[in-house]
């Protein structure tokens, strides 16, 4: 690997880096991640909007769950990772970016969660780094443990708003 001395951190951006897909086995160049989803996993759906309501179907909060959602917004990849530990009592989501090219633009993530008791709401500005550790607090949103409970429906499905937008930065010209 080459780095120039001011810093140059090209492969870390690079589209034409080596990814894997969050749902299968395949590994490729990070521009190909879209294609690669919409192609080999058709019946799933790709979260488009600047926000949008998701639904986990099934939810269990007394069972260890691990998933991916993907999203694509603002010409960017996201994949959204839920992870449920029941042991550690632990909810986590968290967003990880699949750049293509160095980031100009803020990004922030919103969850709203909603019930007849409580409402949670957390927002983040995003670190688009994709070296970046996962436990990072602007990568990852912890909700409530005692509170998860309160989200789940009658019919099993824990339901939640996501918020992804972008801030653009200011052009120098």
């Amino acid at each position: 690997m080459y780095l120039r001395p001011n810093g140059d951190d090209h492969e870390k951006y690079c589209g034409f880096r080596i990814i894997d897909c969050k749902w299968c086995e395949w590994e490729g160049c990070a521009v190909d991640l879209l294609k690669h989803v919409k192609e080999q996993h058709p019946d799933d759906r790709i979260f488009t909007a600047e926000t949008e309501t998701v639904c986990l179907p099934g939810f269990d909060i007394s069972k260890n769950t691990h998933w991916f959602t993907p999203f694509y917004v603002h010409d960017q990849f996201f994949w959204e990772e839920t992870f449920c530990d029941v042991i550690s009592k632990l909810f986590v989501k968290t967003l990880h970016s699949v750049p293509i090219n160095k980031p100009k633009d803020t990004f922030f993530w919103k969850i709203v969660l909603n019930s007849t008791q409580t409402e949670f709401v957390s927002k983040i500005k995003l670190n688009l780094d994709p070296d970046v550790d996962l436990d990072d607090d602007e990568k990852s949103i912890y909700v409530p443990w005692k509170t998860v409970p309160n989200y789940i429906n009658k019919k099993g499905n824990f339901t939640y708003n996501t918020h992804i937008t972008k801030m653009c930065s200011k052009s120098l010209t």
